[in-house]
């Protein structure tokens, strides 16, 4: 998953913009480990983003979205 690689390499924002895009999709199907999957990466971009409060690349905004 692209999200996993940019969180890894540092892009942050990067990171939360993409799975903000399949958030929605992922957690209305079937597939419980996909569910869990992106709800565990999103939690990890969370927790990274909050742990950079200098808002890297360039975000300065702390918004949680309810993906339900």
């Amino acid at each position: 998953m692209f999200a996993e690689l940019e969180l890894q390499a540092g892009k942050i924002a990067s990171a939360k913009k993409r799975l903000d895009e399949i958030l929605p999709q992922a957690t209305r199907g079937d597939d419980l480990e996909l569910q869990g999957s992106v709800c565990a990466l999103y939690a990890k971009v969370l927790l990274a983003h909050v742990d950079d409060p200098s808002g890297a690349e360039g975000e300065d905004t702390t918004d949680v979205v309810e993906p339900w």
